[in-house]
């Protein structure tokens, strides 16, 4: 991402669901510093979904969603790093 500071890793994500499928997108840079807890954060993810035997269709649309309620609550705002 343009204009990003050093030690950070750019991220752009957009997600789209429910019957309209509407599409919301976001950019945002996360420090380095937490790339370790993120990885950690997408194991257990994944592990947990995959141990209930859910499959991978029910698994995106199920994040799609979570990531539409997020962009949603969540006003923009810094990890405190940036």
């Amino acid at each position: 991402m343009k204009g990003r500071k050093p030690k950070t890793e750019a991220m752009a994500v957009i997600f789209g669901a429910g019957p309209d499928t509407r599409t919301m997108a976001r950019s945002f840079t996360v420090p380095d510093k937490y790339a370790a807890k993120i990885e950690l954060l997408v194991d257990k993810l994944v592990a947990d979904l995959r141990a209930q035997g859910i499959d991978i269709e029910l698994m995106l649309a199920a994040l799609a969603k979570t990531g539409v309620k997020l962009a949603e609550e969540e006003p923009r705002r810094s990890t405190g790093d940036g």
